[in-house]
This record gives structure tokens, C-alpha cells and sequence, in this order.
């Protein structure tokens, strides 16, 4: 086994803290940045980074949101968005710009996104107990549901001659 990854949930509540002016849509031009970030921060076995084209098309369809200070993207949220169903795919926050309610209102104007929908679903990797915590501090629950990603290791056989 590599890494366990857990399916956490919560079912979408009304937005009480309207969403912060700081946060807005990524555009296409983000998307490289995203994907920078995705690549040097996030496990690329374990969680699935995106392509560019695919980023892009995200960042086109309204489903990257992104809070930017200093000119630089301080933290980013992608989703997918159905109409019973929010899925927060990526959320991250630049250990530069940490304790400084980024994250808070990322995940803020993210609910305010999916306010039409009735339940949020997002995988986690188990051992990353930070964010653990701060979904569950959101109202997500453990489903108890897990996925395990799995790698083979690189076994080299000798040939014996006979």
C-alpha cells in the first residue's frame, strides 16, 4: 500500500458568512499557476494531478476559485458541480500565506458556491491530519469509506542462463 484516502461529507447548509470580495474565479491564465502548485505541493501517486487542458477548462467553466495576494495566488479551490452534488477536488493554500483566514475564505465562498446543491464529497489522504481536522471544524463527516492507492514495486528479475 501507498496511501489510504478517506470520503469525507457533509450535507450543504445555508451559507451564514457572506463570501469574501478577496476570492474570485481563476482564468485560463491561472491555470499553469494552479498546476505549478498541484505539482510541487500535492503527491502526484496518490492524488490525481490534472492536465493543463483540463485546468483550463475548469478555470473556463467557473470551477476554480482563487484568492491571490502579493500577485501571487495565496490559495485555490477546484470543484466539480452537479446539480445534487458539490466535489471539492483540490484545495490548498500556500504554506507562505497559512493562519492568515485563506483557507476560511476559500472554503466559505466554495460553500456559497455549492448552495444549490444538497451534499459536498471530497477525498483526503488519510495520514494528512491537518486537513482532516479542518474539514471536520467545516461539518464534513469520515463516510468510513476508504481507497487505497497502491504501487507496484520495481522488481528486477536476473536471467539465469542455463
Amino acid at each position: 500500500d501507498y496511501c489510504r484516502l478517506v470520503r469525507m461529507s457533509k450535507k450543504t447548509t445555508e451559507v451564514k458568512v457572506p463570501p469574501s470580495n478577496d476570492v474570485s474565479f481563476a482564468t485560463r491564465d491561472d491555470a499553469a499557476e494552479v498546476l505549478r502548485l498541484l505539482c510541487l505541493f500535492f503527491d502526484k501517486k496518490a492524488e490525481q494531478i490534472p492536465s493543463i487542458e483540463e485546468l483550463e477548462t475548469m478555470a473556463e467553466q467557473g470551477l476554480i476559485l482563487v484568492l491571490k495576494k502579493e500577485n501571487r495566488i495565496a490559495g485555490f479551490i477546484a470543484y466539480e458541480l452537479t446539480k445534487a452534488s458539490l466535489y471539492l477536488r483540490y484545495c490548498f493554500v500556500h504554506p507562505d500565506f497559512r493562519e492568515l483566514g485563506v483557507g476560511s475564505k476559500l472554503m466559505n465562498r466554495f460553500l456559497y458556491e455549492g448552495r444549490g446543491t444538497k451534499r459536498i464529497q471530497l477525498w483526503v489522504i488519510c495520514s494528512n491530519e491537518n486537513a482532516v481536522k479542518r474539514y471536520c471544524h467545516y461539518g464534513y463527516i469520515n463516510e468510513n469509506m476508504y481507497d487505497y492507492v497502491i504501487t507496484n514495486r520495481d522488481i528486477r528479475y536476473e536471467r539465469k542462463d542455463h
